[in-house]
């Protein structure tokens, strides 16, 4: 009798041990489906509008403020500190296609950055290529959102 308890326990533990290493199998995320399904577009709450002012080389200082909309719409205020000059662009951006930056388009991108990297509570510029901004100066390029 205690060898059939035992026997029927055993099985019992063998295939609950089985279904759970399935299961578990199952629904492992790998760091590529994590990059495709959480990313700055659909994880963050990122519409809002972003201020800040950023290093220029001929005035004190720009200062920034682009408002993000859900439905793809940007306004942009740029007021160039020391001078009397403001540029107001708006226009719609587009997402790159890993959904971590923006591109504000309508704008030539000549004379003013278009890329913008999305974070939590924060954009950064990015330079005219759309890479990140290094150096001493990098995190004078970060936007922070209002709250």
């Amino acid at each position: 009798m205690k060898k059939i308890i035992l026997t029927g326990l055993a099985f019992s533990l063998m295939f609950g041990f089985a279904a759970c290493k399935k299961k578990s199998a199952d629904t492992a995320q790998t760091p590529e489906s994590i990059a495709t399904y959480h990313n700055s577009q659909n994880s963050l709450d990122w519409a809002g509008t972003y201020r800040g002012v950023i290093p220029s080389s001929d005035t004190f200082g720009i200062k920034v403020s682009i408002t993000l909309r859900y439905d793809s719409t940007y306004t942009l205020i740029y007021e160039y500190l020391g001078k009397k000059l403001t540029i107001v662009g708006n226009g719609k951006f587009e997402w790159n296609e890993t959904g971590s930056a923006i591109k504000l388009l309508g704008l030539d991108g000549k004379d003013m950055p278009i890329h913008y990297f999305v974070g939590e509570g924060f954009i950064q510029q990015l330079d005219l290529q759309g890479n990140r901004i290094t150096g001493k100066l990098a995190d004078r390029y970060i936007l922070k959102k209002d709250i």
